[in-house]
């Protein structure tokens, strides 16, 4: 969710450490927006790096890094023009400033103690008999996980309207060709 916010904030500039005050504003928006919706969010953010996912999360960073570079050299070479989100690179402090936006708004929201995939699905399943439709993310485990997936970036939110596409997992299945368990 950070990530899928701070993109869409056109003043955020990530690329200079980013304005967590421009950032903190969208984000209360958003809420707000998906609340007029009717739309009851919980928000579980990620927590530690698990031990065996390690050496993945340092390739990450290290990817991180380099596109960081790149994009550094590539402003220098064209005497500071910006280059929007291209190489977009998560400020830090970022889901801290998240976090305390969903939380003033009084969205629950905690933080897994490694990846939130599975404490997320487990909350969905939670959920599910009081109306829960699915998991608003960009991450398709969560089909695996037989919970129905709602793409952030297929998603649409105006004032008081929001509507989003629903991966179901059974549907998902079916369509290409494999058995749901």
């Amino acid at each position: 969710l950070a990530y899928f916010l701070f993109q869409r904030c056109d003043t955020c500039r990530w690329w200079d450490g980013g304005d967590m005050r421009a950032f903190d504003v969208a984000a209360t928006k958003f809420v707000r927006n998906m609340r007029a919706a009717g739309v009851d969010m919980r928000v579980v953010f990620d927590g530690m790096v698990h031990p065996l996912k390690h050496d993945t999360v340092l390739g990450r960073l290290r990817d991180n890094a380099r596109r960081m570079d790149s994009y550094l050299a590539q402003m220098r070479a064209r005497k500071g023009v910006q280059l929007g989100h291209s190489g977009f690179v998560l400020p830090f402090g970022a889901v801290e400033c998240l976090a305390e936006a969903l939380q003033r708004e009084g969205v629950p929201c905690r933080r897994a103690l490694y990846e939130a995939d599975g404490e997320l699905a487990q909350e969905f399943q939670e959920w599910r008999d009081k109306g829960a439709v699915g998991v608003l993310s960009n991450d398709s485990d969560f089909i695996c996980m037989r919970v129905p997936l709602m793409p952030l970036n297929e998603m649409r939110l105006e004032a008081t309207t929001f509507t989003a596409v629903v991966y179901d997992p059974k549907a998902v299945a079916e369509n290409i060709g494999i058995g749901e368990h």
